[in-house]
């Protein structure tokens, strides 16, 4: 019997919290928790969980012999566990050369199911990172695709931007942003990011007909962000964007001595956020509705031109 990993075709980057990695593009988020310092992913083919990446900060480098004895003996004391687990915490599946790190322990496992992992510590980021690709003992091609999906992982940004990818909406933001908030439920992906007074959102809806129904573009996004918007007074402009029917949402903050409050934290070298700038489309191709908007300082408008070209669509 064969499985959707026995001929894996990487064709989709996800990102979440400066991890990126590449997977089969039949394969989907699972589940996610957690925040930049401490978390949990996993990664799902159509069958079965495929992926699982743990990751926690720690100021200093941990011994990983330790940190790979401790997950693997609280997988053996799993009550989950149907069968009894053998593990292998000197695995040599895989060496640190093909996983570019500069210190690592490769671990393996089988039981009913069987996982190959690799846990490391990288500097830049403070962070222990735990990742295994997981399927069944008897699968062919296991240990091969583990080698190259868990070599395939970065743990942090290799350059000014951060990749966001998960649930077809994919964006990256820059990386003086922190992580303020997701939302998913069905036919949205909204993900929230903050820096400072300033606010970033980038979000995609699905069934962009249901979704949008009879309305004009900007009376859609205007309806639907009411409430995020009610400090502004927005102006729209029609535009083109990748070919697609768009829509641009500027405005200024209408709060009470608004300049005045300004003026005295740009004094202060401080950014002020009191302009609402908004990119939205709607991409036929995908029958899906894209939203960039942010509330920024003045100085920093021309920063949702750059998230929305850095936002697929198709």
């Amino acid at each position: 019997m064969s499985s959707p990993s026995d001929t894996p075709q990487p064709d989709q980057i996800l990102g979440w919290q400066g991890l990126t990695f590449t997977v089969p593009s039949d394969w989907s988020v699972g589940a996610v928790s957690g925040d930049k310092t401490e978390g949990y992913l996993r990664v799902d083919s159509p069958d079965a969980p495929r992926l699982e990446i743990r990751w926690n900060e720690s100021k200093s480098p941990p011994e990983l012999t330790k940190t790979v004895r401790r997950y693997l003996t609280s997988l053996q004391r799993d009550k989950k566990q149907p069968e009894p687990v053998e593990v292998d915490a000197d695995s040599r599946f895989i060496s640190k050369r093909k996983v570019n790190k500069d210190d690592m322990r490769a671990f393996s496992w089988q039981g009913k199911g069987a996982g190959y992992g690799v846990a490391w510590y990288c500097k830049q980021c403070s962070r222990v990172v735990i990742a295994q690709v997981l399927g069944r003992p008897d699968e062919k091609h296991l240990e091969a695709n583990a080698v190259r999906l868990l070599s395939g992982i970065d743990d942090h940004p290799r350059g000014d931007w951060t990749t966001w990818a998960l649930y077809d909406l994919h964006t990256e933001v820059p990386i003086s942003f922190d992580h303020a908030g997701v939302n998913l439920r069905a036919g949205l992906t909204e993900l929230a990011f903050k820096r400072d007074t300033e606010k970033v959102v980038v979000a995609r809806w699905g069934m962009a007909g249901i979704a949008r129904g009879d309305q004009s573009l900007d009376a859609w996004a205007r309806r639907q962000f009411r409430k995020q918007w009610q400090s502004f007074h927005p102006t729209s402009e029609e535009a083109v964007f990748r070919g697609h029917e768009a829509v641009t949402v500027t405005g200024q903050s209408v709060q009470p001595f608004g300049l005045v409050v300004r003026l005295g934290r740009h004094v202060a070298h401080k950014d002020h956020a009191d302009q609402l700038v908004a990119h939205i489309w709607h991409c036929e191709p995908t029958n899906r509705l894209y939203v960039v908007y942010g509330i920024v300082d003045v100085m920093h408008r021309d920063l949702l031109v750059e998230i929305r070209d850095r936002t697929r669509c198709h």
